[in-house]
């Protein structure tokens, strides 16, 4: 169970309580758990707010030891501090501590109430979490699968912790990329959430959301759009709405019209995913991202003049909201470089591809495919604007990220060999122009086979450049030695 920064006074009040309770219940005197309790001071004198991890850490230690004093180690009691205890060390790294904690928690539990007691849920959840979250793969799921069964020997009272527990399990393998499997256990949440009162709509549209994204792992199309829109159904019906999670679903739907070539309805989706974003006060992030979703709708059907403006906006939201270091910067101006390419502005074009390399170089990139196909469109827009020098030096450099790049290979790094190989060609370097169409058409062979549109392209340029040394050779005039030998687009 990952601990949320917002949870921590929670769980400090929570271990007072509890705290509180067992002591007078121990003692009968309500004045000696008064007396029992850390003094402020202490926490200041060991540099340790009540309100930090640490301070929180000390305080439910304290707390259990008292407990332990008055009522035994193995009061039941005892157990919900220590599983609380447990959260705080994972929380802070913490995880022989943690898992040592949740571990007796989970004892103590037994003990008490028996193995199939529905007590020992709530904790079970917790180790499975603490588990999946640090890779123990098996171990988390045969915690998750002990929370189900539980759950299943106390119906009808737990079927709330029989969703949650099907949920744990479900995007336990989700993570793992294993659909075939999560999503069978997603639509029985859903199936028996939608019969317990106890789980919420907003629950239910989130389990909908993940089944949805699962079935479009599985190529399962018209599966997912339907759970997509159940999972909208679901959060409108909610008493209190969550904004930000039907801002993301809808914007996941939008997403996947797009892939569906379905550009009116992934238009009113992205729409209304960013009204809801604008409603949540504060979440910019969310925004910079539906701005960028409806973007791409309108680039995929060339509405360039709508699309401006839209990127303009999220360029400014990064530049405002967001670390100068965050990629978003520099994806913003890329964004905004191809946009005025398309329309034929190459100054423009090549100011913002500048810029996207400036924020690129700062940034904190995933790999480094990104900063290579910033860097290869700032060279065809230098080349196509007769700036040589310029487009050869960033080629070469979008050529060097490529082969630092995951394989295969990606789309610019054959763009670029290509396009240095013709920028070459162009003037006369044909020596150093053949091995780089030569590689060019070799990676795109092994990688695309020999019937793709753009292994036929290189071919065909690679065989007209060697006609062209081949005509030199002989000593006859070659009326245009470039002919046919134009830089491209991405291959």
């Amino acid at each position: 169970m990952k601990l949320a920064v917002d949870l921590l006074p929670r769980i400090i009040c929570l271990a007072m309580g509890l705290f509180v309770v067992g002591a007078v219940l121990a003692s009968g005197d309500a004045m000696a758990a008064h007396h029992t309790m850390p003094d402020a001071n202490d926490f200041v004198m060991a540099g340790e707010l009540p309100g930090s991890p640490q301070g929180a850490i000390r305080f439910i230690r304290h707390a259990i030891a008292v407990a332990e004093r008055r009522r035994g180690p193995s009061d039941p009691s005892i157990a919900g501090l220590l599983e609380q205890l447990g959260s705080l060390y994972e929380a802070s790294g913490l995880n022989d501590e943690a898992e040592l904690t949740y571990l007796k928690a989970l004892a103590i539990t037994e003990s008490a109430f028996g193995v199939k007691g529905p007590a020992i849920i709530p904790i079970v959840d917790s180790l499975g979490s603490f588990y999946d979250g640090l890779g123990r793969h098996q171990e988390a799921e045969a915690q998750f699968k002990r929370s189900i069964s539980v759950s299943e020997a106390n119906l009808p009272s737990e079927l709330g912790s029989l969703v949650k527990g099907l949920e744990n399990l479900a995007l336990h393998y989700d993570r793992q990329g294993k659909c075939s499997e999560a999503a069978p256990l997603f639509e029985r949440a859903l199936e028996i959430g939608s019969t317990a009162p106890e789980v919420s709509n907003i629950r239910l549209g989130g389990v909908a959301h993940r089944l949805a994204l699962c079935l479009l792992a599985q190529g399962r199309m018209a599966d997912a759009e339907v759970y997509f829109k159940r999972g909208i159904d679901a959060f409108e019906k909610s008493d209190d709405p969550d904004s930000t999670s039907i801002a993301s679903l809808l914007r996941d739907l939008a997403i996947f019209y797009v892939g569906e070539s379905r550009y009116q309805q992934a238009e009113e989706a992205a729409r209304r995913s960013l009204a809801h974003f604008e409603a949540n006060n504060g979440d910019q992030r969310g925004v910079f991202e539906t701005l960028n979703t409806l973007s791409a709708i309108y680039d995929r059907q060339g509405r360039y003049n709508q699309e401006e403006p839209l990127l303009a906006r999220a360029l400014e939201i990064a530049r405002q909201s967001f670390n100068p270091s965050d990629p978003s910067l520099a994806w913003a101006n890329f964004k905004l470089g191809l946009v005025h390419k398309a329309q034929g502005h190459k100054r423009e074009a090549i100011v913002f591809f500048n810029r996207a390399l400036e924020a690129g170089n700062s940034a904190q990139w995933p790999d480094s495919k990104w900063m290579g196909m910033a860097t290869n469109q700032a060279a065809i827009a230098y080349a196509e604007s007769g700036q040589a020098g310029d487009a050869e030096r960033l080629f070469i450099a979008a050529i060097r990220l490529g082969e630092e790049s995951l394989r295969p290979y990606p789309p610019f790094f054959t763009t670029a060999l290509y396009n240095l190989g013709v920028l070459y060609a162009q003037e006369g370097r044909f020596g150093e122009a053949e091995p780089l169409l030569t590689r060019s058409l070799e990676v795109q062979l092994s990688q695309y086979g020999p019937n793709h549109p753009a292994v036929e392209g290189a071919r065909k340029a690679l065989s007209r450049l060697q006609s062209i040394r081949q005509t030199m050779k002989q000593g006859s005039p070659v009326k245009d030695q470039s002919s046919g030998l134009k830089v491209e687009g991405d291959r």
